[in-house]
């Protein structure tokens, strides 16, 4: 056993490693058995009261993005569940950079397409110039819950899809930027998380190989001409990072762009053993976790595989529902029920079933009971409703959704904490119910 009680490194890896017997590896190893560092990334939308944290050491390739000295207890910060930073690795935030540099200022169509639990989408919807639209998608159900909570309290509107990335493809040269951070064999992260130490064989890499490029493959359609891949793993090996780069540039037709430059003494390695334009982010080069990052440029006319085209969707604005449209900051906004959820459709170039949405509330006969997703909003229009302020440790216990005592009008309060919401409580006059999400309550001792 090595530190913390974490397996030794696989020796099977090793002598992969070293196998490449380029000098940028040498001394990976070891540093894998080194502490992690903390970074944490700001919300420019909603951002932080100044001085809560030392800031003086920032991550050199993100503006937003700073270390910390030691790790906080984020679960009992107000701050953070009201979406004000993210908790992110270092090397992470760089899709920023690489977002910011491939739009240009243009409005942009993005898609994430393995966006789970969001800090690489919540980055780029930071990164975003005004007027683009941003779908996020994951495979997986319960990482899909979590990625919908995670840019609920980000607050910047995006669709939120679940299921196989196979579905785009019937939305043919739709998005201009599609990222794909794959499924991997997680080499990147065996600083931290032992079981990335304890699963990994080398079949496990040629699997996870096989499988990125069956999800590049099938997103491929989805990419306009002379629009860009953005590839991503968290491994170190060459099957799954510079050998699919190489495979998606012959086989589907594209070339690696440089969007924007890269300082040398940040210490980001290039490519092992191709000529394509790559980034290395290793732990014993820079202050970060393992990631590997290629840029592709779709050639003009490469299509590769297509499905039908996704039947056309129209959407209604509802007009039982018109007075809640000036919830939120969008006149143009399209209100529509989905079930006992209403919903604030935004349209936008793509088909209708992507449109960004936020849920408004809860349907319960005339009444509508406002969403946690509509106070986290960038987009809500605060000053329609009660409000109040509340102290740290009230937040902490209306987190943990117990009962909170207020000093408020009778009906719906919005609840502010340092002067941005928090959530909702219903106030009856003799008491307030909390109206937190279950699903999201802090339930560790404090």
């Amino acid at each position: 056993m090595d530190r913390q009680g974490f397996p030794e490194i696989p020796s099977g890896f090793v002598r992969e490693i070293e196998s490449y017997g380029s000098p940028l590896t040498q001394g990976l190893a070891a540093a894998l058995d080194g502490e992690p560092s903390v970074a944490v990334r700001v919300n420019p939308a909603k951002g932080v009261p100044d001085g809560k944290w030392d800031a003086t050491r920032p991550v050199p390739w993100c503006a937003e993005g700073f270390y910390l000295p030691e790790r906080p207890l984020f679960t009992a910060d107000p701050h953070l569940h009201q979406g004000r930073y993210y908790v992110q690795d270092a090397s992470s935030m760089i899709i920023a950079r690489v977002v910011g540099g491939l739009a240009d200022g243009r409005p942009v169509s993005y898609l994430d397409a393995c966006a789970a639990p969001g800090g690489k989408t919540t980055a780029a919807l930071s990164a975003l110039p005004p007027g683009s639209v941003a779908v996020a998608n994951e495979f997986d159900r319960k990482r899909h819950v979590i990625l919908c909570e995670n840019l609920a309290k980000w607050g910047v509107p995006a669709t939120v899809t679940q299921g196989s990335v196979g579905r785009f493809g019937s939305y043919p040269a739709s998005f201009d930027i599609v990222a794909a951070d794959v499924p991997c064999s997680g080499e990147g992260m065996m600083r931290k998380d032992a079981e990335a130490r304890r699963q990994w064989t080398l079949a496990l890499t040629a699997q996870c190989a096989s499988l990125q490029r069956e999800i590049i493959a099938d997103l491929w359609p989805a990419i306009r001409p002379g629009g860009y891949l953005i590839y991503s793993t968290c491994t170190f090996n060459r099957h799954e990072n510079e050998e699919n780069v190489e495979w998606i540039i012959n086989t589907l037709g594209g070339e690696t762009v440089m969007p924007q430059p890269i300082d040398p003494s940040w210490g980001i390695a290039p490519g092992i053993g191709t000529d394509a334009w790559c980034m290395r982010f290793m732990p014993h080069r820079l202050d970060g976790e393992g990631l590997f990052m290629a840029i592709i440029r779709k050639s003009d006319g490469a299509i590769g595989k297509q499905t039908r085209p996704a039947r056309g969707q129209t959407l209604r604005h509802d007009r039982r529902y018109d007075r809640f449209r000036e919830w939120i900051a969008s006149p143009e906004a399209i209100i529509s029920p989905e079930g006992n959820r209403l919903l604030a459709y935004l349209p936008c170039a793509l088909p209708a079933a992507l449109w960004p949405r936020i849920e408004l509330g809860e349907i319960k006969g005339k009444d509508i009971v406002p969403s946690q997703q509509l106070a986290m909003s960038t987009l809500l229009n605060a000053g329609l409703f009660n409000s109040c302020d509340i102290s740290g440790p009230t937040a902490v216990a209306f987190l943990r959704r117990e009962a909170v005592g207020i000093d408020a009008p009778r009906g719906f309060v919005l609840l502010k904490f340092d002067g941005l919401p928090l959530g909702w409580v219903k106030n009856l006059g003799n008491r307030a119910n909390n109206l937190y999400p279950q699903e999201w309550r802090i339930r560790m001792s404090l």
